[in-house]
Parts: structure tokens; sequence; C-alpha cells
């Protein structure tokens, strides 16, 4: 792995960057995490270097019947017509209770060979959702492009939003939620992208 690769505060939210596995505030240019000591490399040795690729749904833990998936893809689809520039990936599984979340996200974005038809810059503007059927949580990985757009705090309101839901156990109604409520956020700050942009004056 590069050194890049092994760490890169650019994927974590653009209001300020955090260590994955302890959460500390990190200095946007940090190696590693001055507190607990993390880098990315540290991923390997949890989990290994050879994970499946991240497919658009990735329903490890098998709690999604083909029409709830189909309902998943729709919703993909909708949020894609208008910003086709990000690229979702939904994954269900069920973790050791050991195994922190944001860091097992941090390992399939960085991990994860690319598809076929994907480019490095597509993993750049992926959208993790990963579903930890074990514990009932969910949480959000951004490529460092994608995050850009909203903060942690912005994705976490959608991951709020569904909570009820998920925790019903209608994890595929709550997907689908979650990516409504994230599109509405996302057409908000382009919104507010475009006003910035008119505010300014001509040079």
């Amino acid at each position: 792995m590069t050194e890049e690769r092994e760490y890169s505060p650019k994927r974590f939210a653009i209001s300020g960057v955090y260590c994955p596995s302890c959460q500390h505030k990190l200095e946007r240019e940090a190696k590693w995490c001055e507190k607990c000591g993390f880098t990315g490399a540290r991923t390997l040795e949890m989990f290994g270097d050879t994970p499946p690729p991240l497919l658009p749904i990735l329903d490890v833990a098998d709690v999604w019947s083909e029409k709830e998936q189909r309902n998943i893809k729709t919703s993909v689809a909708g949020i894609k017509k208008r910003y086709p520039q990000f690229h979702w990936r939904i994954c269900a599984v069920a973790l050791p209770p050991e195994t922190g979340q944001p860091v097992f996200g941090f390992w399939l974005m960085n991990v994860c060979p690319l598809l076929a038809e994907e480019s490095p810059e597509d993993r750049e503007w992926t959208i993790l959702l990963l579903i930890d059927t074990n514990n009932g949580r969910a949480s959000v990985t951004a490529g460092y492009r994608a995050e850009v757009w909203l903060t942690d705090e912005m994705w976490n309101q959608s991951l709020v939003a569904t909570a009820e839901t998920f925790h019903a156990g209608h994890t595929g109604k709550a997907v689908v939620q979650f990516l409504n409520h994230a599109g509405r956020l996302l057409e908000e700050a382009w919104k507010r992208a475009q006003k910035q942009k008119s505010a300014k004056p001509d040079p």
C-alpha cells in the first residue's frame, strides 16, 4: 500500500477529520492518529487484504428480499439521475461485537478491489452505507470527493431520521428512507453552492 492509502484523512468529513478507530480529531494532513496510533495499514492486520468486491448492494448478512433490493436500487437510480457523480454502496454485515464499525467501513472503502467498470476516481465519489445487523447500527463512509458535499453531522441526520425503522427490523425500508433523506440533503447542498457561486462578484 502507498502512504496515501495507508491513511488518508481526506476520506473523512470536511467539517473535521476524525480517526476511525478512536474518533480523535486529527490535523487534515496527519499520517496517523497521535492519540491511538491508528494507520490504515492496521486494518490489514485486523481484517486481511482480500475482501470481496464492493458491489452496489452487498448483503452478506442476507437480510433483504429481492423486492427490497429492487426498491433500494430504484432509490439509488433516482439520486444518480440527479447526481450521477456519486456512487452508492449498501452493505449489510454481521460484525463481531469487538469490531469497530467506522474502522471496518474504512477498510472496505480502501481495500475492496475495484469493479471492472469502476475507476479509482469513482471510488473517491463513493458513499458507503454500512449496516451491522448484530448491533442494529448503521454508519456512513464517504470518499474524499463526496465528503465535500455533506459533513458527518449531515450524514448522521439521515441515519437518525431512519433509526426507528432500522430498530424495528425493517432494514430494507430504512435504507430507502436513508437514500431519500440523503438525496434531499444533497439537493440543499447544491442550492447552497449555487447561491454562494452567484453571490461572488465577477473578477
